[in-house]
């Protein structure tokens, strides 16, 4: 939570026994460790007993502040409560942690240590410090220090040891003293249903709000006005939601997003409302609510929590130490089914929450075991704005009643279109803000998200990077176009190893598909982005135009039309049929491949359902082929494999047969094929064939870099090399050096000014424009 504690005392105080004692280390930054990470112990002359003593690198105290500094900083941004084991006995020593604390609102504690002790008391404990033992010149040059500290006035709240333990503990509010309690969910700027909410407020009930109080929603002036009116009161509590983040990052001065300045600040700084009317919003927010109420404890928060996170005995103790994001973002993500979870759980405890309800729980949902109430009901989508109120009723078990009301929330920003059926059990938000992941605003409300780069490099493989991989979603948590999940090479991968895979297709049936050598497609009907839609993974302009006009050509040479197309997909869509198309693309001049084609062209490879599941259609996807004369990918057999019922499934009859199968698959001459198990697994054999021509192209590559190097040479001058070593070539090195043979007699025979417009053994150096894909 957002407190700092900095304890002050002379060496030999007894701050890092307190700490240690007390089991604070994991939240506490101490000077003198940083000190022992910037140098070693060092021997030091004490001028006042003349001994050398072991002691601490004090040379790099500059970069051990700057550090500490930096390290507070960062734990300020997460909201994590930081105790910070320094001296602090002069007053500019808390200057920083003044500054810092205003920027991040935080409440700034010193803790003081040793104040009744004697200076005589401190040279004693100096001398069995070990290596924190500093000359006696500084003991009582810092005992000086701490006295005429003591006597000025800091402006910073004192507590004492003891004190300090007492405000990690968190205090359970008495609210027998109302008549009733109401917990009141996200409002996301919906002003007029919040209005109407509160027109029947009074002073005997208490209110507590449960976050999430702007964005998304469009009367951000009128929700803020009635907001501040009620902050004035005594009889409500304002828990903080994950949309207060940008507010806070707009007084801290860091950066914000852009829907937060155009939807929420530009208008209320507009309307007239100023830094100081946010402050005076921020300060009054906390990460927890809990109280009493006819004997029952009630606990608000935010996400809501899970019942790990939750025991009875000791739950107020240092709670102050809990991260607020363990509040505000709960732990589990979105699809975490929280309540039920709170609902089987044997305590009588209750918890209210907003944030999270992509199950779209009700508010009560009849059972008579609910503990765990959920306020998040989609306001910003045009639904309800949620309360729940409880009023003592003694002929209750749970000793009151429990009342939902539901205002409609009819002034809604159009764009968030309402949750249906259709609707994911799951919250794309985490995904959009994974800095593994792009998220690409493609408008309307529709997302693209794909890994980056660097995951594929480094190997960041997580459930949520291998999801995105061409997946389009809109802002009702609906997947409107999807291609595949990332899948892997034989070998690639542990789950992807020979034997295992062997092994696999020995006791799972599984086809065998040909992997065409062009790229991926996605063809899906998004009625925000007006129909029928045809797009790459990225959604690239180029490559996405590509892709729709060679599906157009292919169409008109078998006397179809893309608007037949897309009316056919357009029925299926309004009749709940909701699914994507994915097609390799290739256009043998704009999109140059290994494998040569002799038209360009587009192959059908799946019909794939429009969510999360990856469940591909085989009989649909061959009724499209058919009905439009489209192109439909390959699929295999093999002499080592047995048909059951005449179904494409193919199923190994032996491991040892499943290996020979695999080693023929990688003797193929085109790309490779993918292995497609009954159970959704899937892995891809890339040929031994394609794998070498593949290195052999970047070896010319890199030598036709140089406009001046005589190709024909320098290839010759690279087989040489190859054939002249020493060691035994594998049969995938004699192959890359076969392709290069070949490479030099072809560009021999085309000259040097025409190699790069030919089909150089199967494999392009065309010149082409840089696409975006």
């Amino acid at each position: 939570m957002r407190k700092i504690y900095l304890l002050s005392g002379v060496p030999g105080a007894g701050k890092t026994t307190f700490i240690k004692e007390n089991k604070l280390e994991n939240y506490t930054i101490s000077s003198d460790n940083l000190r022992l990470q910037f140098g070693s112990p060092l021997h030091i002359y004490d001028k006042n007993t003349n001994q050398v003593i072991d002691g601490m690198p004090f040379e790099q105290d500059k970069l051990v502040w700057n550090m500490l500094y930096s390290i507070v900083e960062e734990r300020m941004k997460n909201s994590s409560t930081t105790i910070v084991d320094a001296t602090h006995v002069t007053r500019e020593s808390l200057k920083k942690y003044k500054d810092l604390s205003k920027k991040y609102n935080y409440k700034l504690h010193l803790v003081k240590f040793g104040r009744d002790l004697p200076i005589s008391e401190f040279y004693n404990r100096n001398k069995n410090r070990g290596l924190r033992k500093v000359p006696d010149y500084v003991i009582e040059r810092m005992y000086k220090n701490m006295k005429k500290f003591d006597k000025s006035k800091h402006g910073i709240n004192n507590l004492s040891p003891e004190e300090m333990l007492q405000s990690l503990d968190w205090r359970e509010s008495d609210l027998d003293k109302y008549e009733k309690i109401q917990f009141i969910g996200d409002i996301h700027s919906s002003g007029t249903a919040l209005e109407e909410l509160m027109r029947d407020y009074n002073q005997s009930t208490f209110y507590v709000f449960c976050g999430d109080y702007f964005d998304r929603g469009i009367e951000p002036v009128k929700t803020m006005e009635i907001l501040l009116r009620l902050m004035k009161e005594k009889n409500s509590v304002f828990i903080k939601g994950n949309h207060e983040q940008h507010l806070d990052d707009y007084l801290s001065g860091n950066k914000y997003s852009s829907y937060f300045k155009d939807e929420t600040l530009s208008p209320l700084l507009k309307a007239g409302y100023t830094r100081t009317d946010f402050v005076d919003f921020s300060k009054k927010l906390q990460p927890i609510f809990i109280g009493n109420f006819a004997g029952k404890r009630l606990i608000a928060t935010h996400a809501g929590l899970h019942p790990g996170q939750y025991s009875n005995d000791d739950y107020l103790k240092n709670l102050a130490l809990t991260n607020d994001d363990m509040f505000i973002y709960g732990i589990g993500g979105y699809d975490i089914d929280v309540d039920n979870e709170w609902d089987n759980e044997e305590d009588d405890v209750f918890q209210f929450h907003g944030h999270r309800n992509i199950q779209l729980r009700p508010v009560i949902t009849g059972s008579s075991n609910q503990k765990s109430f959920n306020l998040e009901q989609k306001v910003e989508h045009g639904n309800d704005l949620a309360a729940i109120t409880l009023t003592k009723d003694c002929d209750t078990d749970r000793g009151f009643s429990i009342e939902e009301k539901l205002i409609e929330n009819k002034i809604y920003n159009e764009k968030f279109k309402p949750y249906t059926k259709f609707s994911e059990k799951y919250n794309f938000f985490s995904m959009k803000r994974d800095r593994n992941i792009n998220a690409n605003d493609l408008g309307n409300g529709i997302t693209v998200l794909n890994f980056k780069p660097h995951v594929f490099r480094k190997k960041l493989w997580t459930d949520e990077t291998v999801t995105a991989r061409g997946l389009f979603v809109n802002e009702a948590n609906e997947v409107v176009a999807r291609g595949y999940n990332k899948f892997f090479n034989i070998d690639e991968m542990s789950e992807t190893r020979f034997d295992k895979v062997a092994e696999k297709m020995s006791n799972k049936k599984f086809l065998l598909t040909k992997k065409e050598n062009g790229f991926l497609a996605i063809v899906s009907y998004i009625p925000e982005l007006g129909g029928l839609q045809v797009f790459s993974k990225g959604a690239g302009k180029d490559y996405s135009e590509m892709a729709k006009d060679i599906l157009i050509e292919n169409l008109q040479s078998s006397n179809h039309t893309f608007n037949e197309l897309e009316e056919y997909i357009r029925k299926d869509f309004q009749n709940g049929d909701r699914y994507s198309i994915t097609m390799e693309v290739i256009n043998n001049e704009l999109d140059p491949h290994i494998v040569s084609y002799d038209n360009n062209k587009v192959v059908i490879l799946d019909v794939v359902d429009n969510n999360l599941k990856e469940n591909l259609r085989e009989p649909k996807a061959d009724v499209i082929s058919k009905k439009f004369n489209l192109e439909r990918r390959d699929v295999l057999k093999s002499e080592y494999t047995i048909a059951d019922n005449n179904s494409l499934y193919l199923l190994c009859k032996t491991k040892e047969d499943a290996t020979k199968l695999l080693n023929e698959l990688f003797s193929l001459t085109y790309e490779g094929v993918v292995i497609m198990f009954e159970d959704g697994f899937k892995t891809k054999v890339k040929t031994d064939y394609y794998k070498t021509l593949k290195y052999a192209r970047g070896t010319i590559e890199n030598l036709s870099k140089d406009p001046e190097i005589d190709i024909v040479k320098a290839l010759k001058s690279v087989v040489e090399k190859r054939k002249n070593t020493n060691k035994k070539p594998t049969l995938l090195e004699e192959m890359t050096t076969n392709h290069l043979i070949s490479w030099a007699e072809k560009i021999e025979k085309y000259g040097k000014e025409e190699y790069q417009t030919k089909d150089i053994f199967g494999n392009r150096i065309y010149s082409v424009p840089k696409l975006e894909s």
